[in-house]
């Protein structure tokens, strides 16, 4: 037997993370648009189905507020014509409007000086 050749220490190229377009992913399973899965609540199954359909439509979103994304928008779908409002109030359903323009909230203090 030939004794092995020693070898190299391995290196790594620090490359960045290529994300796919989202017509190169793969697809998430398709949810039942009439039976609700026993494992999953309500909210999630009916967020699911508007994801679900939503992806499937070529709709034109446009900004017609102050703000660039806590802001009022028009949807248009083209196949019916049809134009939606939709106001984007925060990060995740059933949050209360923001503004990036509010001041920060007032710091009270404690009578010992320390701010709260």
């Amino acid at each position: 037997m030939k004794p092995s050749p020693k070898r190299k220490p391995e290196t790594r190229k620090m490359t960045a993370k290529v994300v796919k377009p989202a017509s190169e992913q793969p697809a998430a399973a398709k949810v039942s648009r009439l039976h609700k899965p026993d494992d999953m609540p309500l909210e999630e199954w009916q967020l699911l189905l508007r994801r679900q359909f939503g992806e499937k439509q070529d709709f034109r979103l446009e900004n017609v507020g102050d703000d660039p994304l806590f802001s009022d928008y028009q949807l248009t779908n083209p196949a019916s014509g049809r134009t939606y409002r939709l106001v984007v109030r925060g990060a995740g359903p059933g949050d209360k409007p923001r503004r990036f323009s509010q001041a920060a909230p007032k710091q009270r203090r404690h009578p010992s000086g320390i701010r709260c």
